[in-house]
């Protein structure tokens, strides 16, 4: 009984290894860049909600149309950055604002700006200061959980 739930649950994950692998490479066909991009870029790690480890990336907000994520200059590499789920960034990806949605998040003990693609099941974040960067280059408000709680308490006081 215990080797059949032992190769049950290894069966299972190898299922969500590749449903996740179908995702991303859908994710990197779907918003490839092939432009050239020449606003303000930051330079951070985005780190993907599916994935342990950050990733080293430029970010720049294509005027009030798109998000890019660029890939980094090929000197900024280095041969442990540029395996697995790194490869994603071979190809520069422009990302529509209409597509996303972000909000400032806590993930402890820092602060980070969330960024969703609930339709390709895409979720990133950077750091708190870089996403605020980008959404006033991009002239986009953001809408914090502190906020909308403020919000709602005001709102029941009155």
């Amino acid at each position: 009984m215990t080797s059949v739930i032992i190769i049950a649950v290894a069966m299972m994950a190898v299922a969500l290894m590749f449903w996740n692998a179908g995702i991303m490479r859908k994710f990197k066909s779907d918003y490839r860049y092939y432009g050239e991009f020449h606003g303000k870029r930051y330079e951070c790690i985005l780190t993907f909600a599916n994935v342990k480890s950050g990733i080293l990336c430029s970010l720049g907000a294509a005027n009030a149309s798109a998000l890019c994520l660029l890939t980094p200059p090929q000197s900024k590499r280095s041969w442990w950055s540029s395996r697995g789920a790194h490869e994603l960034f071979e190809t520069d990806l422009k990302l529509p604002w209409n597509d996303l949605g972000w909000r400032e998040k806590r993930i402890f003990p820092k602060d980070y700006v969330w960024f969703e693609l609930p339709a390709s099941k895409i979720y990133f974040y950077v750091s708190k200061d870089v996403g605020h960067k980008l959404l006033i280059d991009a002239e986009r408000m953001i809408q914090s959980e502190f906020n909308i709680k403020c919000q709602s308490e005001n709102t029941m006081r009155s």
